[in-house]
């Protein structure tokens, strides 16, 4: 899905850099998962669109994200119209669009969707002979990363989230305690991923490239004996067994470490430190009135910009001073104030600001045990994929914690929700 983003995102940036939907009415053809991030893709780029076109009845009528979805036979077309299309009927949809409007208005394709899911059938097949060579060459790499990185302690891989990091720490020194281990050997493959290993006290970090982290795990996964694995945070866990997901505490408990009966969780002492208030005054941070909102993350999709700028203006009015936090060249939102947060003093920075709205991430598992009041916002498809309600939340957050959770199909809701629960607890 991630690669798909990318290129629609290149795509929507080109058109934008090209001045070619400049004085355009802009319309996207097929109301499908693409929809809202091609939605915040053109309205990063200063775009919106005017409607989201479809052939189905049953869609058509209906809003998204506070654009109505209407049929394409409904559009009296002209020469400046362009619709932009991310599906798989892309042939069918643009002769349908050139018959509409007799040739005038202009069709764009922002991904090739359908020569994508055709190469991700063929990828999924793993041993065919036209990847046999690859998946060989894989291997061979990922075993002698293994041999490299491999000591006498257990090993742990992460591949990305600073959230499963910070959540396995914690319950890291009772489990080597009751194991009688002295250290486990922890392989990272970003930065991030090694920054937050070290700060919150994990010593034996070795990084490697992406590309070598995915090698290891693969050569991982036709190790017969993974009694030295203790865990690899990946997207393999279902057939590899040996790794679970760790995102829910219950999980590493009882799967990752076995710890079944109740055991001493130990956050890191880093942790426990001090900023002074000068400084954090000269953030522009005021005590117990300041809301820092966490719109970014990498796990799942993000939500409508728009949503954030909305929601940001009604906690102004509410009287809160309202904050972004970023990272490298994420932006504020707008009417924020931008607010770069070291990861090891987030808990501070909250308990002193007195607010925190965040979308689900990994952020939120660091940041779920800070006795400031929360609002933690999970994605409605979440649930509609079959995930428990239950293992959705966040078990280590304060008593202070409400965890909401957005309703794709009612934007104003979600705002007027929020900003009642904001108001409540001020």
């Amino acid at each position: 899905m991630d690669n798909i983003n990318v290129v629609i995102k290149t795509s929507v940036r080109e058109l934008s850099g090209q001045g070619k939907m400049e004085g355009k009415r802009i319309f996207l053809f097929g109301l499908n998962i693409y929809t809202e991030r091609i939605n915040n893709f053109l309205y990063e780029e200063g775009y919106r669109i005017s409607a989201v076109l479809d052939n189905d009845k049953g869609k058509q009528g209906k809003a998204v994200i506070d654009i109505p979805v209407l049929a394409p036979d409904s559009i009296y077309w002209g020469g400046q119209d362009m619709v932009l299309i991310a599906s798989k009927h892309e042939k069918s949809m643009r002769e349908q669009i050139r018959q509409l409007s007799d040739g005038m208005a202009k069709t764009v394709s922002l991904v090739d969707l359908a020569q994508h899911i055709e190469d991700r059938k063929r990828s999924e097949k793993f041993w065919l002979d036209e990847n046999y060579e690859l998946h060989v060459e894989q291997l061979c790499l990922g075993e002698a990363i293994y041999h490299r990185v491999k000591q006498k302690e257990p090993l742990v891989v992460f591949l990305h989230s600073i959230g499963d990091i910070f959540l396995f720490r914690i319950y890291l020194p009772e489990y080597k305690k009751r194991n009688g281990l002295e250290d486990i050997k922890i392989i990272v493959s970003s930065d991030a991923t090694y920054n937050a290993a070290r700060i919150f006290g994990m010593n034996n970090v070795e990084k490697i490239t992406e590309n070598e982290c995915l090698a290891l795990i693969k050569y991982i996964f036709f190790l017969e004996n993974k009694e030295d694995i203790v865990y690899v945070a990946d997207w393999w866990a279902g057939p590899m067994g040996v790794c679970k997901n760790v995102r829910w505490p219950r999980y590493i408990t009882k799967y990752i470490f076995r710890l079944d009966d109740p055991c001493r969780l130990d956050y890191p002492s880093i942790w426990k430190g001090r900023l002074n208030e000068t400084e954090l005054l000269k953030k522009g941070l005021m005590k117990g009135k300041s809301i820092i909102l966490a719109p970014y993350a990498n796990s799942v999709s993000e939500l409508p910009l728009q949503f954030w700028e909305i929601l940001a203006e009604g906690l102004r009015k509410l009287g809160y001073f309202v904050f972004t936090n970023t990272a490298g060249k994420q932006k504020p939102v707008k009417g924020t104030k931008k607010i770069e947060i070291p990861l090891e003093q987030i808990g501070i920075y909250l308990e002193y600001a007195g607010y925190f709205i965040a979308l689900r991430s990994g952020l939120c598992d660091i940041a779920g045990h800070s006795q400031c009041k929360q609002i933690i916002i999970f994605r409605e498809f979440m649930l509609k994929q079959g995930i428990l309600e239950t293992d959705l939340h966040i078990e280590h957050v304060s008593e202070h914690a409400i965890q909401y959770i957005y309703s794709d199909s009612d934007f104003n809701k979600n705002v007027e929700c929020i900003l009642h629960f904001a108001a409540d607890t001020k």
